[in-house]
């Protein structure tokens, strides 16, 4: 009786075998005809990611480069917000010229006039030929004291919501920007260091040591001091009559509560940055007493910030300085680094070179443009940004 069980049993076992096997088989062949299926239909392809290098710009084409952007665009996820046709018209755009080269300014109306209603061109002097853009001339120093562009813009056209600088030669996706909150302060994440003051300097950056760097920092904090009692002297003067909307005081504590107790001064990347309305004046002022002392950019902008509102407060933008990664000789003339280091991540890229005097890559430089036009300015947000 048992051994007639056990036979049953086998028997059970192996059919349920069989079929486990039979069902595999089946899977297998069907997913073998799903493969072919997608082979022979064209679904299949491998596409170029932002992130792949790419060795040779010359050997690439227009068509590719769209071709990139548009397997770009599939990784990207924008809300709702974003996908509106987005004017950002209560912003005025400042872009600063370092030198009297005004060539790429078209390209620049092309990229962001559409977006940007309301745009101020600065640089060190007037273009040799007439034209109909709005331009600033200040000093400047060969862009050591740029800041000034904004600060006389921002002194001069006080009905914006807020100050938006960029360097010429600064790609600005502007996507990135467009749910930020315009009444607070907006500087690059990328701050490389700080130096207490009146201490041997630590830090072997060169600019430090530069007549535009630590000492020429020093100086500015010395006069804001002065300012301060002075400012405090006028008040009593004046019974509190002549009492301006900017207080040096509050000017020195954000210094020292951002400093955690010390007096610094900073550096870091001054490509790209925001000031919106309720600090226009302290920065005005504040960038009149460092550009005094010819402080150089990327000190006098940082410890100025710092100096506006508290760090936490700001709104930090994310981008990539070619320049200081490679080299600037090899951005200036490398334009794959550009397309390698393109992403949704970054507001800004540097440099993006959009015009050249050569005219044997004049049309490349413009093939350039009609790229990034056709990706972030002539979206279509009824058919999606992805």
């Amino acid at each position: 009786m048992l051994r007639k069980e056990a036979g049953h049993v086998d028997v059970h076992m192996a059919s349920h075998r069989l079929c486990l096997r039979l069902c595999f088989l089946g899977l297998v062949t069907l997913s073998l005809c799903s493969v072919v299926f997608v082979i022979t239909r064209g679904y299949l392809f491998i596409y170029i990611r932002p992130g792949f290098e790419i060795v040779d710009a010359d050997s690439i084409s227009v068509e590719q480069k769209r071709e990139l952007l548009n397997s770009y665009d599939g990784e990207r996820n924008y809300s709702e917000t974003i996908c509106k046709q987005t004017k950002f018209d209560d912003i005025l755009l400042v872009i600063a010229f370092v030198d009297i080269l005004y060539d790429s300014i078209p390209y620049l109306e092309q990229l962001y006039r559409h977006r940007f209603p309301n745009i101020v061109y600065c640089g060190p002097g007037k273009p040799p030929k007439e034209s109909d853009f709005k331009l600033i001339v200040v000093s400047m120093l060969h862009g050591v004291t740029a800041y000034e562009c904004l600060s006389t813009a921002a002194r001069t056209q006080p009905q914006f919501t807020g100050y938006l600088f960029m360097r010429n030669d600064v790609f600005l996706n502007f996507w990135s920007i467009a749910n930020f909150n315009r009444s607070r302060i907006w500087e690059s994440s990328g701050q490389l260091g700080n130096q207490v003051m009146f201490q041997q300097p630590r830090d072997s950056w060169i600019w430090w040591y530069t007549p535009w760097g630590l000492k020429a920092c020093e100086e500015a904090y010395k006069d804001l001091i002065y300012l301060n009692d002075a400012y405090k002297r006028a008040i009593i003067d004046s019974k509190g009559e002549d009492e301006s909307s900017w207080d040096v005081e509050n000017s020195l504590n954000a210094l020292l509560w951002n400093g955690r107790g010390l007096n610094m001064c900073y550096r870091g990347f001054s490509n790209l940055f925001y000031i919106p309305s309720e600090h226009a004046e302290a920065f005005e002022k504040l960038s009149t007493v460092f550009q005094k002392h010819q402080v150089y950019m990327e000190i006098a902008l940082p410890t100025i910030i710092k100096m506006l509102d508290l760090t936490e407060k700001s709104e930090q933008l994310t981008g990539v300085d070619i320049g200081s990664l490679y080299g600037e000789e090899r951005a200036q003339t490398d334009d794959s680094l550009f397309w390698r280091h393109l992403s949704s991540n970054n507001s800004y890229i540097r440099p993006v070179i959009l015009t050249r005097k050569a005219d044997s890559v004049e049309s490349k430089t413009s093939g350039v443009v009609e790229v990034l036009l056709n990706r972030f300015n002539h979206t279509d947000c009824s058919e999606g940004l992805s």
